[in-house]
């Protein structure tokens, strides 16, 4: 079975991610105890078991981090607050974020190549798509918490791999997050490149970009791994060679 859909992460893989922390900043400093508490059931969420619905778990997690009240209408103000405070300051300081160099490139030959292009992301997309120059390309695009559950569970990517019309054998998803990305892509099937940010990999010792069939036990460890966009396309043609010969 080959490949037929390359899918990705949005932040901190298509775009230094440190560009939209610094320029969260003023908002960490003016709502420090909130922001910690939104931290605080962002990491809860991956790892409960919750009915509700994604909103409402995410609110009432915050609320008991700031040892508040939960109710259903606690749940909805701070929901409310979440929106206002944190999304629709994200969305304001997003615009002028560029893309991570080569990828507008290393997306046109996928698509190109016939690859469905699909987006997958932890956050709301709102516009980041429009503003890195790069909607063109997708044809999915969602965030997980669309479906109710956080990476790395597989509800999102089941979801994902349902959308793009493809089995997850035939899903290639590119992450930052071994945690996250890699791990919660590889445990429901899919093939997995780790993109690894230039600075972080010059930290790391430089070392070329690798294109292998890991042990199906470690699902640590990523298919792709690779700094430049430049080259991903021929990573992905590698690894469908290695996938045909199976």
């Amino acid at each position: 079975m080959s490949i037929r859909a390359v899918a990705f992460d949005i932040d901190g893989t298509l775009y230094p991610e440190y560009k939209l922390y610094l320029r969260s900043m003023p908002l960490v400093m003016r709502y420090p105890r909130f922001m910690r508490a939104y931290a605080r059931a962002r990491r809860a969420l991956r790892t409960d078991v919750y009915t509700e619905p994604f909103r409402e778990a995410q609110a009432a997690r915050m609320l008991a981090s700031l040892k508040k009240k939960v109710t259903r209408d606690s749940c909805s103000s701070a929901a409310d607050l979440i929106e206002h405070r944190i999304c629709a300051h994200w969305k304001k300081v997003f615009t002028g974020i560029r893309p991570f160099a080569g990828t507008s490139e290393a997306l046109r030959k996928l698509h190109a190549q016939g690859y469905v292009i699909g987006a997958l992301s932890d956050f709301p997309l709102g516009a980041k798509l429009e503003v890195l120059g790069l909607d063109a390309y997708f044809s999915v695009r969602f965030s997980a918490e669309d479906t109710g559950h956080l990476k790395p569970s597989p509800v999102p990517f089941a979801k994902l791999a349902e959308r793009m019309s493809c089995s997850p054998h035939e899903v290639l998803y590119v992450g930052n997050s071994l945690d996250k990305d890699i791990i919660g892509a590889r445990n429901y099937g899919m093939y997995t490149a780790h993109f690894i940010a230039p600075l972080r990999w010059k930290r790391k010792g430089g070392r070329r970009t690798v294109v292998r069939l890991p042990d199906e036990d470690d699902p640590r460890l990523a298919h792709i791994v690779f700094s430049s966009y430049h080259d991903l396309p021929g990573a992905v043609d590698q690894l469908q060679e290695l996938v045909g010969a199976i």
